[in-house]
């Protein structure tokens, strides 16, 4: 039997990799996160279930068996990662299947009411670019909370990666370093603003 759990304040869970939980080289920093920062700026409890080198199965699994337990959610938000990371295929076969997760999460939430957004951290594989364009299901996203879809700058998409470097073109204010490209502090409160503002646009 699962325990639920409900909280007095409304919920924000967050699901995704280093850029939502931390690396293993992140883990003394003393700075908070974007989902965090978020849930503070709406005044919500903060549940992060991303964990550091994961991949996008990972990141929507977590995120469902969290949904599943918790109560007086105020929001959900994925941060998808690289689609070839923790799968033995390549290329097309895991661009389709993380589309496939971006589009079970959004059917999850709006059957449920759930408030909800998602994004893409990385830059997708652009040598697989026309496949992902005849992929049927790029079509049923829903793009208004879908931060950047289709992903692809080529075709009027961004990811995260693209929004941190459009701020910082010399990648050394929103950045750990040269070296370790994760967001920083700074970086962190970049996103969460972008989120923010975002959810202020649909649900406020």
């Amino acid at each position: 039997m699962m325990l639920t759990k409900s909280f007095t304040r409304k919920v924000l869970i967050a699901s995704g990799d280093s850029w939502t939980a931390g690396s293993i080289q992140q883990e003394k920093d003393s700075y908070p996160y974007w989902p965090e920062i978020l849930a503070n700026k709406l005044n919500m409890k903060c549940i992060n279930v991303g964990r550091g080198g994961k991949g996008n199965e990972f990141i929507y699994n977590h995120m469902i068996d969290t949904l599943c337990v918790t109560k007086k959610v105020g929001l959900v938000v994925c941060m998808w990662s690289q689609v070839d990371r923790g799968n033995e295929q390549h290329g097309i076969y895991n661009l389709m299947k993380s589309v496939r997760w971006y589009h079970a999460f959004q059917n999850h939430c709006e059957l449920h009411s759930i408030p909800y957004l998602q994004m893409q951290a990385f830059h997708p594989t652009e040598s697989i670019m026309k496949e992902f364009l005849d992929c049927p299901q790029i079509h049923l996203i829903n793009d208004n909370k879908f931060i950047g879809w289709p992903m692809y700058e080529e075709i009027g998409g961004r990811t995260m990666w693209y929004e941190l470097d459009k701020a910082d073109p010399k990648q050394d204010k929103l950045r750990v370093s040269k070296e370790d490209l994760h967001p920083n502090d700074i970086g962190h409160e970049y996103m969460a603003e972008i989120l923010y503002d975002k959810y202020k646009e649909i649900y406020l």
